[in-house]
């Protein structure tokens, strides 16, 4: 039917159909798509509050917009034509339509009374619109507007946190830190706590407090009904701020349990890399090799470069140098594209270092004379490479074979 017929009721009942079948499913995307096409083929009869907000939450505000305009044209309801005209003003803040949207928040506001709350959430949109475009100082104003003459509101805590944002990102740390007490005291039972502590994580990491960094992450991590959307930054961010504080044991513990829960997640593979590089940071590398090993497979050529430098890592520091040279001189030959670290250099370096483990000088001058001869190695490294070999050959004159 649908491919028959692009447009009409019938096209439209068949994009629902499927829309609802897909939602049952869980694959929102797809039930998302054909809600739009439904809205396409006949507006008015796609319409529903059950597929105006399921557009409106995937983020879809203008085919949300086109729905709650219809349903509020369509009800006899006054109760569900405030609430939908409430969320088609939303839905245009958030699709940037400003001006048109303060059109429709006068009129809202002139028609209808008790309307503090909803005064109180369209400021908040408006400063939301206005941080995402980085205009801060003006976002900062709609925010104490709404934390000044609508703390009473439901909208308050929010615009309280966005207040300590704005200062987050504005490089005012300890006014955001001053500003998300305020806020956990003022509201201790919010459903915003969470985001709080998330930010306060980010602002003593930065500070390099690891402990008070780790305390708020720890809030979200822990707690029994975490929020679904933050807990997997949680979690990333607790286990690089236990690896940097040197906390190995606690940076495995949340790894493992973040691939419990995540085994599908676009970086479970750089994580399950990561236990192995812990399981060397604790002393485990038998563990870290064997860890390491059985990613290869999975790997393309420049993930397996990192991969093959991190086993080498192991065997050199559990005293098997034949082997971690081995395994360093496979990387220069895997790496294809230069990234953050540069492998090549540092698995030559570790090259030069294993073989004056093994007392093979004149090998580990060759190593160190490949990095200065290489094109694309950072003049730092080749620095450090002329001190080595400066270093290897004043120990050889001083002793000479």
């Amino acid at each position: 039917m649908v491919a028959g017929e692009g447009t009409g009721d019938r096209a439209a009942e068949a994009y629902t159909a499927l829309g609802m079948m897909y939602k049952g499913e869980g694959a929102v995307d797809l039930a998302t798509s054909y809600f739009r096409q439904a809205g396409v083929a006949s507006p008015s009869a796609a319409a529903s509050r059950e597929i105006a907000d399921i557009l409106f939450d995937s983020g879809e505000y203008s085919d949300a917009l086109r729905q709650y305009t219809l349903l509020a044209q369509k009800t006899t309801n006054e109760a569900e034509r405030r609430a939908y005209q409430d969320r088609s003003i939303v839905a245009l803040l958030r699709s940037g339509e400003t001006a048109r949207a303060d059109k429709e928040i006068a009129a809202f506001l002139q028609k209808y009374k008790d309307t503090d709350g909803d005064a109180a959430q369209f400021e908040l949109e408006r400063g939301n619109a206005l941080f995402r475009k980085e205009d801060y100082a003006h976002a900062l104003k709609s925010f104490e507007t709404v934390a000044g003459k609508y703390d009473e509101t439901p909208s308050a805590p929010l615009a309280m946190f966005w207040i300590g944002k704005v200062y987050e990102v504005t490089d005012r740390p300890q006014e955001a830190i001053t500003q998300f007490e305020a806020l956990m005291k003022a509201h201790p039972e919010s459903d915003v706590l969470q985001k709080v502590h998330f930010a306060l994580g980010n602002i003593y990491y930065r500070a390099e407090k690891w402990d008070e960094s780790v305390k708020n992450y720890r809030v979200v991590t822990d707690d029994p009904h975490p929020d679904p959307a933050l807990l997997p930054y949680a979690m990333s961010n607790l286990i690089e701020t236990y690896e940097t504080a040197g906390v190995f044991d606690g940076a495995l513990a949340m790894t493992r349990k973040y691939l419990e829960l995540y085994p599908n997640a676009e970086d479970a593979f750089d994580k399950r890399i990561k236990i192995g590089i812990l399981y060397q940071r604790l002393g485990y590398y038998d563990q870290s090799v064997l860890q390491l090993q059985s990613l290869l497979d999975e790997a393309g050529s420049d993930l397996e470069g990192e991969i093959r430098y991190y086993i080498g890592e192991s065997n050199y520091y559990k005293g098997d140098y034949q082997q971690a040279i081995l395994d360093f001189l496979k990387v220069p030959y895997l790496v294809t594209k230069k990234g953050k670290i540069d492998w090549t250099a540092n698995s030559l370096y570790m090259s030069g270092q294993s073989y004056e483990k093994m007392g093979r000088s004149d090998q580990a001058l060759t190593m160190y004379k490949q990095i200065l001869e290489r094109s694309g190695i950072d003049e730092t490294f080749k620095a450090a490479a002329r001190k080595e070999i400066d270093r290897v050959n004043a120990i050889l004159k001083k002793n000479p074979k």
